[in-house]
């Protein structure tokens, strides 16, 4: 049996296989077993709807709600386009508006978060018990039972490098003033949101851990309604003398948590093309899940497929790479691709000699080969 080697590192290739998981070696035998090398990942958060609008455009009701309770708060009010410090305040306000939630403009990602961060903690599920079958002698038998307790409500904190303009802590004060706005009745709340019964600013966190490669998932998990609990300005005191990059800590609460499954990666790339509910159950697109090489939302062909009808709108998306084939089997994996206008990886395409991350008819090449 040969060592193998990386096409990409050099690294030697795990040669053990299936070897390593049914045959007994011990004493460490002079085989190599290919280690899990974590610092390789991903995290996504999605843009929260809140009811803002920092431009009057006035040409419906709603608009003009949304508006109004941009003024009814100084906070807000220094964030209108027209009064707004630069640029990227005004993309804040923007980003966190319901009002792109159905357009390109944006997409569905706050990317700062993602670029920015630095650390992510994961927390693990645990297998609740109870204890029964009560002896004489007083000893009782532990049986187990769930693991919700341990995928239900908990926190979560995403350390990021802050920019110079606190670009991160201004979008946790307009976050996290706006929920106490809305509850307290200072802010209009969102006819609409209401009437459907959604909270419009919670959002959804996706973790995704990767090999060396930068694109092959090991690990994948979605937290599911997300709030921010805290404005993290702790992180502006003073110290004489003391000249450091501010990092921060964005601390959420989530309301549920699930690990590994492939239904996550669907709703991640349904929520990357940006699909409603009503365009997921389109006649169109098969919803039936049958497995990743299948899935419409998963499988290469079927995906490509949908990125074309969508006008090749699309942020980041997660594919299944191999065949399903009764009469040879087969080995894939799932991949993560950006497109080019939102994420290029230069260090790739500089010591590899290729584009990692390409336009989207190289995405559709690459993915028929």
């Amino acid at each position: 049996m040969s060592i193998g080697s990386d096409k990409y590192f050099g690294s030697i290739s795990d040669i053990a296989g299936k070897e390593n998981l049914v045959k007994f070696e011990g004493f460490y035998q002079n085989r190599y077993v290919e280690p899990f090398i974590t610092g390789y990942s991903f995290t996504f958060v999605t843009r929260p709807s809140l009811f803002i609008l920092p431009v009057d455009l006035s040409s419906n009701t709603l608009e003009k709600l949304a508006y109004d309770n941009m003024k009814r708060d100084a906070v807000f009010s220094q964030f209108i386009t027209v009064e707004s410090l630069n640029d990227s305040d005004s993309t804040i306000a923007e980003q966190l508006s319901y009002h792109d939630s159905n357009n390109s403009k944006y997409g569905s990602f706050l990317p700062i978060i993602t670029n920015r961060l630095k650390s992510f903690s994961t927390i693990d599920v645990n297998m609740e018990q109870r204890e029964s079958y009560e002896t004489k002698q007083g000893y009782r038998f532990p049986v187990p039972t769930f693991k919700t307790q341990s995928e239900a409500t908990n926190s979560l904190s995403l350390n990021c490098i802050e920019t110079s303009n606190l670009d991160l802590t201004k979008i946790m004060t307009l976050w996290v003033n706006y929920i106490s706005n809305v509850t307290d009745g200072t802010f209009y709340g969102n006819p609409e949101m209401i009437r459907k019964g959604i909270i419009d600013y919670m959002s959804s966190i996706y973790y995704f851990i990767l090999e060396p490669d930068g694109k092959t998932l090991k690990y994948w998990a979605k937290y599911t309604g997300c709030w921010p609990t805290l404005i993290p300005y702790s992180q502006l005191n003073y110290s004489k003398g003391d000249q450091a990059v501010v990092e921060t800590d964005l601390q959420f609460v989530y309301t549920t948590k699930e690990d590994m499954n492939p239904s996550i990666l669907e709703d991640f790339n349904k929520t990357s093309l940006l699909l409603t509910s009503n365009q997921s159950k389109d006649t169109d697109i098969e919803t039936s899940y049958t497995s990743p090489s299948r899935s419409p939302f998963l499988n290469k062909d079927k995906l490509i497929a949908l990125i074309a009808k969508n006008n090749g709108i699309r942020g980041p998306i997660v594919f299944y790479n191999g065949s399903a084939s009764a009469s040879q089997q087969s080995f894939g994996k799932f991949e993560l691709a950006f497109n080019k206008e939102s994420f290029e990886d230069l260090f790739t395409e500089n010591k590899f000699e290729e584009t990692y991350f390409d336009t989207e008819d190289q995405l559709i090449s690459d993915l028929d080969k």
